[in-house]
């Protein structure tokens, strides 16, 4: 439940967020977080768990890391030929939505296995510093491949 203050209860988004991480925080804070390459929510910019099974389910998706963060899909509005979609979860949904969205096998599937990465096929490891500069030369050619395809 909200707050008086608008912030989620810690024993409510404990279970599962019912808003946006941005809003329920805010700012910045520890969070897993993911990227977005069909909404260009990439490289320092992405968003949170909920933002992600909410928003951009059926994007191409991917875990980035669990650091200190604030929600890029909450924070800012699309602008102009961003294709970006706007945030779904600026509002509270009901607990039974979140608990719902949470319990769908292919939302635990997800969360469940962070470190492959949802439907990018890239090969990312947060605890190898040497599969960075793959990991980054992955996302180069991924990202080159989506404005080729949007060019034809």
């Amino acid at each position: 439940s909200l707050n008086v203050e608008g912030k989620i209860g810690a024993a409510t988004a404990a279970i599962h967020p019912v808003v946006c991480s941005f809003i329920q925080t805010s700012g910045f804070h520890d969070q897993h977080w993911y990227n977005c390459y069909t909404c260009g929510l990439v490289f320092d910019k992405g968003c949170c768990t909920l933002c992600a099974l909410t928003c951009h389910r059926g994007h191409d998706v991917a875990y980035s890391r669990h650091s200190s963060f604030f929600c890029d899909c909450g924070a800012e509005l699309p602008g102009p030929g961003e294709g970006r979609v706007p945030c779904k979860c600026l509002t509270p949904m009901k607990g039974a939505e979140a608990a719902s969205l949470f319990g769908k096998e292919d939302s635990k599937n997800f969360l469940l296995e962070p470190r492959q990465l949802a439907q990018g096929n890239l090969t990312n490891s947060v605890d190898d510093p040497l599969a960075d500069d793959v990991f980054m030369e992955e996302i180069m050619m991924k990202l080159s491949s989506r404005a080729d395809a949007a060019v034809l």
